[in-house]
């Protein structure tokens, strides 16, 4: 925007005395407002669409990383699982162990 587009409104200026004392800033700034209005609204939603676009990137990007990691986590869990059902135990070593404990601890 430049200021030729405002030459409707500046023109309300006309000397220093009216434009205060007859109220003509007061018409002055409500022709910019109205001016204004209808720009300021486009340039909001611009901005709101343009940091909501940005965001639900990182969202986006975000999420992803999230799964990746829980993803790991759970594969983590279940190897552990796996590996503690598929250990084989010496099962006689341990009763020996624990009838000898036993006998310790009765005498």
């Amino acid at each position: 925007m430049d200021t030729g587009e405002f030459k409707k409104e500046l023109a309300l200026f006309k000397n220093p005395k009216s434009f205060f004392e007859k109220n003509e800033k007061a018409k002055m700034s409500e022709g910019l407002q109205k001016r204004l209005d209808e720009p300021a609204l486009i340039y909001a939603k611009e901005q709101g669409e343009r940091i909501y676009e940005m965001y639900n990137e990182v969202l986006d990007q975000e999420l992803l990383a999230i799964q990746k990691e829980f993803k790991t986590e759970v594969s983590d869990i279940f190897a552990g699982l796996r590996a503690a059902l598929e250990e084989t135990v010496d099962l006689p070593y341990y009763e020996n162990a624990v009838a000898e404990l036993a006998k310790m601890h009765s005498k």
